[in-house]
């Protein structure tokens, strides 16, 4: 016989299902809230793939980029022309130059004289900034390709060269110089493309786009602070200026201890934006312990092998230990530089002094190295957890709401 169901029971089990759905629901907000996010200003690429450089393989091509992958035993060594290695060039006689990698690799950013839009004149004439997704596809005849390549900057008379992007990918900084090449100032477009270049500073030396030295200034934004960049000021020091002017800028090399007749430049950050890799008169140091609070750095010697011959030092993408005092060259870090000498060469080293390894030959024009770096399995970034826990959520307040109803039945002995 059914025993019918007083209020009391009945409200019991209301208070009992509004409780269990709360509990439910303080979950489902919990997982929410308490999930991490992946960071918007951190370098989102995790393994290293391939290195990008410029060199003059075949006259009809001109100055290009090529790329070539340092993974193998031994890592295969590049050599013109190259075959099937992918390189980004439009039109014959012109310069594409400095090649710098997007923080998942799949941008590759660089300048060019070749002809283009707006107020560029095109080939041969004035340098801009361009972007293209990396691989690029090349088709065409040497002397007439086509890679895909959009411009994002417009100097109208002036060269713009030496681009860098934030690891968020908000923005971009170049080198803007007069004609000639007689005088450059670092400049900031944000967004990248469409954005308005904003001038920083006006304290930064010549730029010869078409020589090893090409790359000697180019600005250098800290991966884990978009508002810090790093450039090579006409007094051949390496300065770190605030955008936010949350403090003065800085003179690292002067902090550091730099001594008279010697040269900073080819600045370029660890993925951490802890360290900063660079070249002293052509030997590799590395600045740490750089202190905003206190306006100090300090540098070491990364390593002895043929000093004087280094230039274009650059840290791996996955590169994250880092340098102290005591321990300038960690053992996890590795690094690519253009050895000069016999030829200018791109060099991969595992770590410091242990076998260096080149990894392209035949070419004396072999320069400006720049480090893809590889996001896991998909080269995207990956879905915050946020995005996929209210599918989960619902399920989970589903299965409450069966499971309560279930239990009603047993309080009440209904079969509602």
């Amino acid at each position: 016989m059914r025993i019918p169901s007083s209020p009391l029971v009945h409200l019991r089990a209301i208070h009992a299902g509004a409780r269990a759905l709360v509990v439910m629901g303080v979950l489902l907000v919990t997982a929410v809230v308490w999930v991490p996010l992946p960071a918007g200003a951190t370098f989102q690429g995790s393994t290293p793939g391939n290195v990008a450089f410029i060199s003059i393989c075949d006259s009809n091509i001109g100055q290009a980029v090529y790329s070539v992958n340092p993974v193998g035993t031994p890592p295969p060594t590049y050599a013109c022309p190259g075959g099937t290695n992918p390189y980004t060039q439009s039109t014959a006689g012109s310069a594409d130059s400095m090649p710098y990698f997007s923080s998942l690799g799949t941008t590759l950013y660089f300048a060019s004289n070749r002809l283009g839009s707006g107020n560029n004149p095109g080939a041969n004439g004035n340098f801009a900034i361009y972007q293209v997704t990396y691989p690029p596809t090349v088709s065409g005849s040497p002397g007439s390709q086509t890679d895909g390549a959009t411009q994002i900057t417009f100097p109208g008379t002036s060269n713009d060269y030496a681009p860098t992007v934030s690891a968020d990918g908000s923005e971009l900084s170049f080198l803007r110089c007069n004609s000639g090449t007689s005088s450059c100032s670092l400049y900031v477009q944000n967004p990248i493309v469409g954005g308005t270049p904003t001038l920083v500073n006006t304290s930064v030396p010549p730029v010869l786009p078409d020589s090893v030295s090409g790359a000697a200034s180019r600005p250098e934004i800290d991966p884990a602070d978009p508002s810090q960049i790093l450039y090579v000021g006409t007094d051949n020091h390496i300065h770190l200026v605030s955008l936010t002017s949350a403090f003065a800028e800085r003179d690292l090399s002067s902090e550091s201890g730099i001594t008279a007749g010697q040269a900073d430049e080819y600045p370029d950050w660890n993925p951490a934006g802890t360290n900063v890799i660079f070249d002293r008169s052509h030997v590799v140091y590395v600045f740490y312990g750089i202190n905003p609070a206190t306006g100090s750095a300090s540098a070491c010697q990364l390593w002895s092998s043929d000093p004087g011959t280094e230039i274009e030092p650059i840290y791996a993408p996955n590169d994250t230990a880092t340098a102290t005092s005591g321990n300038c060259n960690p053992t996890t870090n590795q690094y690519v530089w253009t050895k000069l000498g016999g030829g200018s060469n791109i060099i991969v080293d595992g770590h410091g002094d242990a076998n260096p390894v080149l990894l392209t030959s035949n070419r004396s024009n072999n320069s400006q190295p720049a480090w893809q770096p590889v996001s896991p399995s998909t080269g995207t970034p990956e879905v915050p957890m946020a995005a996929v826990l209210p599918g989960l959520g619902g399920i989970l307040l589903a299965g409450a709401f069966v499971l309560e109803r279930q239990r009603r039945r047993k309080l009440t002995g209904s079969n509602i």
